[in-house]
């Protein structure tokens, strides 16, 4: 049984951020995980 990966919020904004690249590189090789489910509670 695979364990579940909970991402903060921050990263998606991060991964999009043109003032921090840094921060975005990182964020960005978070969300490559080929083995990451993004969930949505209404």
């Amino acid at each position: 049984m695979k364990d579940k990966t909970f991402v903060d919020t921050n990263v998606f904004i991060y991964a999009y951020s043109k003032t921090e690249p840094e921060k975005k590189n990182i964020a960005l090789e978070i969300l490559k995980n080929k083995n990451g489910k993004i969930g949505v509670n209404p």
